[in-house]
């Protein structure tokens, strides 16, 4: 996938791109998604006593707000790309609450300073250029209260990889993570793998299973991010930062 802000608006206002959205990134089946059980996992904990109005940057289909709404309220959800609010919509149609769904620029937000608790962005800020990703957090940080909590995922440039932009997404080590964050006006409060690869030990047919998937998920979120070093070698996980 192309790093250029404007390659990247472009891709997402194709039809079939947001139509096929959850279906490419496994989140079809959120009850067996792996990836969308562990990080929901993580996101609730993250969540658990903020008051106030939530941002949620690049919606998507909405995955994340189906399995929030009774944990957040209000909650805002933005994206640039009314193919992909269309997709939300129509994911959101049957539910009892709907979140405030608006198109706007991540790189200049409609909101005043200080508008949200907590903003969330997954699948969306290590797409950019670092360039890119530091015009997004500015403009995060200027919209969240003081010691307003940014949650968002990230691939980690494991310690044999050398090629840091063969993937879709940005890879950083977990130091040049913490430097990034630190150097946008943000502390890493805590990281959360999500991406050991549990998963494997399994059979195919058993991973079908949502209850082996939620055992998997408590194992990765609960147990093994305990350990530093085996943080170092998963794929990827959640980032839990504050405003400074």
């Amino acid at each position: 996938m192309a790093r250029n802000k404007e390659e990247i608006r472009t891709t997402f206002q194709v039809e079939e791109v947001a139509r096929e959205y959850d279906k490419t990134r496994g989140f079809e089946d959120e009850k067996t998604s792996l990836l969308h059980l562990s990080e929901l996992m993580v996101i609730k904990d993250a969540l658990r006593g903020i008051q106030g109005p939530v941002l949620e940057l690049a919606v998507g289909t909405g995955r994340l707000y189906r399995n929030l709404c009774t944990l957040c309220s209000p909650y805002v959800a933005i994206d640039f790309s009314l193919p992909m609010l269309q997709e939300t919509r129509s994911h959101l149609k049957d539910l009892n609450s709907t979140p405030t769904l608006l198109r706007g620029d991540a790189f200049s937000l409609p909101f005043r300073d200080g508008s949200f608790s907590a903003a969330l962005s997954f699948r969306f800020i290590m797409m950019f250029s670092q360039e890119d990703r530091a015009r997004i957090y500015r403009e995060l940080k200027r919209v969240l209260r003081y010691q307003g909590m940014l949650i968002f995922d990230y691939r980690i440039l494991r310690p044999k990889e050398k090629e840091r932009t063969e993937h879709a997404f940005e890879k950083l080590t977990l130091s040049q993570l913490r430097d990034e964050i630190g150097k946008n006006g943000f502390t890493l409060k805590r990281i959360s793998g999500n991406r050991f690869g549990t998963h494997h030990l399994f059979p195919k047919l058993l991973r079908q299973s949502r209850l082996l998937n939620q055992a998997i998920s408590w194992l990765d979120v609960r147990v093994l991010n305990r350990f530093p070093f085996l943080l170092k070698r998963c794929r990827g996980g959640v980032a839990i930062c504050q405003k400074r």
